[in-house]
């Protein structure tokens, strides 16, 4: 065999192959290492090997056995909890631990922040770690929650249905009472819950058991029962036998309802007879038919005879109310027209005798009224100016003729409610004056009973050139004005601006004197640059002068209760201003309204009036501006217009060529109903219309 000879490896082949005499030796390069196992768990320990063909007695194949003297450690082997490397993979009890946890209060329970791992449970540990107080032996899973502040059993809440807890009951309804079915135990009473149940109705917060019961067919009370008798507002209800509304007050029961034959009124002293009860007529028929204890008492009976008191035995009793008896009463008549029952002469079939203010006859008229028209004898006091003529009382003040004039025509209207429009006399001074203001006037009765002119139009005051007066009637009365300023001077081209109007009632005392101001119209303007200055004048009261080709200003109307007291102006309407430039070519401004309108254009122009101040200039000349009452006059001598008068004038045009502003108006001195203005609506001379009443 040439692959045995002295130099060949020898191999695990049961040849010597070395020829050294021996077979299968320990250094054959195939050679086995072998671990010693002595525990025979099938593992040997790599400190104890051996190399040969064959396995040795006690020997392995497979080494790394930690623990040679424990049969249940080997590599492969199952990792128990004993404390020994099982396995062999250098970690002891891998895998096979339990965490265990550390239970400080000895309650069975560790706390999840502090555990170990371990096979076995240690004193002081505990298996769970779910403690959520582990300084609390009372607080655990499990555990009993108490009212103590505590999550006694760990269940995330505090004092949560905690078995010394007190039962509370959801009121929503807000009456202190909740429903039984609604109840839970805790701590203190939760929003929305009450301390008490036994509400039977917890929508509604007048239901609860601390309720009284009332008669609403509900139980208020919630005791189970609806309307007892026991209600507060239960009533007294009483039986009626002979159905006449009323029950024997013995016969009573308590309800919400009336009972069968029951009423509720008492008191039946008869309760067989339907025609006796409390509040009955009393007859004459010797019963106590209304139950007040007395019989046919005189005062009380219905179908008796009326007596009347008759003091002075005249045989006619006193008008005061009779009394209705059953018997004559004494001392008393059955009649009862008497109207002095101490005067014996004094009765309905006596002779009157007139004006000694003594009514003999009773029959209830004016002892100074003899003809019987209603009205006294003037001479007794009265109006009547003839008392034998029963045509003559104070339809004498009807207007109708000239010895029948009244004052106004409301005092007409007041006598004779049913009389119409048309013309009535009116004496203003009244029908007993010597100096009759005696006039024809048609009266608006329709209206209210305003007085106005002859010709069924308002009376009118025209311009005159001075303060004219106007008395008012001796009775108060309301005056209705309306009053038209006056226009500004014309020119070839165009027109002074017109006047304005202001209107306003006032009521006046008695024969008041009123003063009035009607406006005159500007002087006319003429050629440009023609004539000598400043002679253009302006209307009467406040309208301003003017120059050459420039007319001057309107003058304002006004009422006044003092003649020459510009203050006293009660009612104001405006003046126009003047208009300027060659022939009048620039319109003066119209009269207020409550401003004046300005001049058109030019190269200046005068600004109209206004409530607190006169109208200026484009020029800014102050000597142009319009003031209290009146307009501005001209400052240049070329053609210029004045400005308008007013309750504050309107400003002339300030410089040559230029139109002037017209007036404001007023109506501060008149009653709030109303009054009103309206600008630029007259031509000519102003005027002023009033009715009165």
């Amino acid at each position: 065999d040439p692959a045995i000879h002295p130099e060949a490896e020898e191999a695990c082949n049961e040849v010597d192959d070395d020829c050294d005499g021996t077979i299968d030796e320990d250094d054959a390069v195939d050679a086995t290492t072998w671990y010693l196992d002595a525990d025979g768990d099938g593992a040997g320990r790599d400190s104890a090997t051996t190399t040969a063909c064959d396995a040795p007695f006690g020997a392995v194949e497979a080494g790394g056995d930690c623990d040679d003297s424990d049969a249940s450690s080997h590599p492969g082997g199952t990792e128990v909890c004993d404390g020994a490397d099982n396995n062999c993979d250098g970690e002891v009890d891998e895998g096979v631990t339990s965490t265990i946890y550390r239970d400080a209060d000895g309650d069975g329970y560790g706390s999840p922040d502090d555990s170990a791992e371990a096979c076995t449970l240690l004193v002081g540990y505990a298996a769970l770690g779910t403690d959520c107080d582990d300084s609390d032996p009372a607080s655990h899973p499990g555990a009993v929650e108490r009212c103590d502040g505590a999550d006694n059993d760990c269940n995330g809440a505090v004092d949560d249905d905690p078995l010394d807890g007190e039962p509370w009951f959801l009121d929503d309804d807000g009456d202190g009472y909740g429903l039984d079915s609604t109840s839970i135990d805790t701590c203190s009473a939760p929003a929305g819950y009450a301390p008490d149940g036994g509400d039977c109705d917890d929508a509604d917060a007048t239901i609860s058991p601390g309720e009284d019961e009332i008669c609403d067919a509900m139980d208020n009370d919630c005791d189970g029962s609806v309307d007892e008798s026991s209600a507060v507002d239960a009533e007294i209800w009483y039986f009626d036998s002979d159905g006449d509304g009323y029950g024997r007050s013995v016969d009573a029961t308590v309800a919400c309802e009336a009972p069968l034959l029951f009423v509720a009124d008492g008191g039946d002293c008869d309760d067989s007879d339907v025609a006796i009860f409390p509040g009955g007529d009393e007859v004459c028929d010797d019963q106590d038919n209304d139950c007040d204890g007395d019989i046919d008492e005189a005062g009380g009976v219905s179908d008796g005879t009326l007596w009347y008191t008759d003091l002075d035995g005249d045989g006619y009793g006193a008008m005061e109310a009779g009394i209705m008896a059953c018997t004559v009463l004494s001392g008393t008549s059955s009649t009862s027209d008497d109207c002095d029952d101490v005067d014996s002469a004094v009765h309905p079939d006596a002779e009157d005798d007139w004006y000694d203010g003594v009514d003999t006859d009773c029959d209830g008229s004016s002892d100074y009224d003899a003809d019987g028209d209603g009205e006294d004898a003037e001479e007794y006091g009265g109006t009547d100016i003839d008392d034998e003529n029963p045509d003559c009382g104070s339809d004498c003040f009807d207007g109708l003729s000239t010895d029948r004039t009244n004052t106004t025509c409301l005092q007409i209207l007041d006598l004779h409610p049913d009389s119409g429009d048309g013309f009535y006399y009116i004496d203003i001074d009244g029908p007993d004056s010597d100096e009759h203001l005696m006039f024809t006037a048609f009266c608006s009765m329709s209206d209210g009973g305003w007085t106005y002119g002859t010709d069924s139009g308002m009376f009118q005051m025209d311009y005159t050139g001075g303060i004219q007066e106007l008395q008012t009637p001796i009775v108060d009365a309301e005056y209705w004005f309306v009053a038209y300023g006056a226009q500004g001077g014309n020119g070839v081209e165009s027109d002074g601006g017109h006047g304005g109007q202001a209107e306003g009632t006032r009521t006046f005392d008695a024969s008041t004197t009123l003063f009035i101001a009607v406006g005159g119209q500007g002087d006319t303007g003429g050629d440009a640059d023609t004539g000598s200055c400043n002679t253009r004048v302006g209307g009467y009261n406040g309208g301003g002068r003017a120059s050459q080709g420039g007319s001057g200003g309107g003058g304002a109307t006004d009422v006044r209760l003092v003649g020459d007291d510009l203050n006293s102006r009660i009612l104001v309407a405006a003046g126009g201003g003047g208009c300027g430039h060659n022939s009048c070519t620039y319109r003066g401004g119209n009269g207020g309204g409550l401003s004046g309108e300005s001049g058109s254009t030019g190269s200046y122009i005068g600004y109209g009036g206004t409530a607190s101040s006169g109208g200026g200039s484009s020029s800014g000349r102050s000597d142009a501006y319009g003031s209290f009452g009146y307009g501005g006059d001209n400052v240049q001598c070329n053609d210029e217009g004045g400005g308008g008068g007013g309750w504050y004038g309107g400003g002339s045009g300030g410089g040559s060529n230029a139109p002037g502003g017209g007036g404001s108006s007023y109506y501060d001195g008149m009653d709030e109903w109303g009054r009103s203005t309206t600008e630029g609506l007259n031509e000519g001379h102003g005027y002023l219309l009033y009715i009165f009443r």
